[in-house]
């Protein structure tokens, strides 16, 4: 099953809190937009402030909030920032859960109950492939981290297979 784009971009205000619409500059805006027109599938890159970028990835995420919990992929040393940054701008009555450990992996109850899951690329594979591929909204930060394999395949990236020598380039 595959994520649509919201029906009109105009939409894209209507999900947004009061505080995270005033945030968003022009240029976040066009981002926002840009995400939109794509489906949500994007890489957001660049020279933002600090804080933009969290904003943007979450503000971009609520276009698809029927397809939550929202899951977070960060460093560990950004699961704090990604944990306050999530209450600051959906709310602080929204269910965070950072994913500290193996044993908050396995804990279903917080994971089933919570709206927004942070957790480390060092945890990732400690997630069942079942919970991982579920069609589900996610944001990848400090993505060139997807570099490891065992990462890339849990996220379902394809397996690219080494050309036969004498065939192409």
């Amino acid at each position: 099953m595959s994520i649509t784009p919201p029906d009109s971009v105009g939409r894209i205000a209507g999900a947004l809190r009061p505080e995270m619409l005033n945030a968003l500059d022009q240029d976040l805006l066009a981002g926002l937009r840009f995400s939109a027109s794509h489906g949500g599938k994007v890489l957001l890159a660049g020279d933002m402030e600090q804080g933009q970028k969290i904003l943007l990835a979450l503000s971009a995420a609520l276009q698809y909030e029927s397809k939550w919990p929202l899951l977070v992929i960060s460093p560990a040393q950004l699961r704090s920032t990604w944990s306050e940054e999530a209450h600051r701008w959906l709310g602080p009555t929204t269910s965070v859960f950072p994913v500290s450990s193996e044993a908050d992996v396995k804990n279903a109850e917080c994971l089933s109950s919570s709206w927004v899951i942070v957790t480390s690329y060092a945890l990732l594979p400690c997630f069942s492939e079942a919970w991982l591929t579920k069609d589900r909204v996610i944001i990848v930060d400090e993505s060139q981290q997807l570099r490891l394999a065992t990462v890339a395949l849990q996220l379902g990236a394809p397996r690219f297979e080494k050309m036969p020598a004498g065939r192409g380039r």
